[in-house]
């Protein structure tokens, strides 16, 4: 019997943080899930770590090979995928205990259910912040959570896959959605329902990553003043907040 979600985790050398991730999923009230680990070819002792979670509560599905990035695994990820729900979880990011439970009450077949997150400090892994889902803004950035967005199943195959670009893939991906839906198609949840780990790639590469997102909007019909000025927008305030 298929599952209701499928939870899709990519990692690299990462095989730490994998594991608090894998313990969120262990702590989880409600095990209406498959696990998906996409890995990218650790050299880390990943996939023998991998091979021996068996007889889990829930389903674990795994494979090790090289790819082309980001958007390459998590699309191998959701070909993998058998749930009603894809769930798109950040190695070393982890969910509530209720996070599963709570999401199953929400959840539509006609929309994405999504709700905030924490944002930790990767050092002192403090609170720093609270990554709130606003799918409204959407037309100008990524205002949502991806780790903590319900996306049908469906909807991939209708769609389509995540673009294959190094930064902006999940921006890219909602922002096309968005302009088609509007806000029909999403249902928040205002609550806190994880924990969010800075310090990811487009974290770390943000200008490249606005960069992006600038270019996208521009693609998607938005004139180049809106879009460079968004993107100037952006970089100030993501470089003010690394200063604080």
């Amino acid at each position: 019997m298929n599952k209701k979600f499928s939870i899709i985790t990519i990692t690299k050398d990462n095989l730490f943080e994998l594991k608090r991730t894998f313990q969120s999923l262990q702590n989880q009230t409600l095990k209406d899930f498959e696990w998906i680990v996409i890995d990218g070819a650790s050299s880390d002792g990943t996939s023998e770590w991998l091979s021996c979670l068996e007889m889990q509560t829930f389903e674990v599905k795994w494979k090790s090979e090289i790819d082309f990035g980001i958007s390459d695994a998590w699309n191998k990820g959701i070909a993998l995928s058998s749930g009603e729900q894809v769930l798109i979880l950040n190695s070393g990011d982890t969910y509530d205990p209720n996070m599963i439970e709570v999401f199953s009450k929400k959840i539509s077949s006609n929309s994405i259910t999504c709700s905030n997150a924490r944002l930790i400090d990767p050092v002192s892994l403090k609170q720093v912040g609270v990554f709130r889902a606003e799918p409204h803004k959407l037309w100008r950035g990524m205002h949502l959570p991806h780790n903590w967005c319900a996306v049908p199943r469906i909807y991939y195959e209708f769609y389509g896959d995540y673009p294959l670009i190094k930064y902006a893939m999940d921006f890219s991906w909602f922002h096309k959605f968005y302009k088609l839906n509007k806000l029909d198609s999403f249902h928040c949840i205002n609550i806190e329902l994880g924990n969010y780990h800075l310090g990811g790639v487009s974290d770390k590469n943000y200008i490249k990553s606005f960069t992006q997102n600038r270019n996208i909007l521009i693609e998607n019909g938005y004139s180049k003043f809106i879009a460079y000025a968004l993107f100037c927008l952006y970089t100030i305030k993501h470089a003010l907040n690394k200063i604080k």
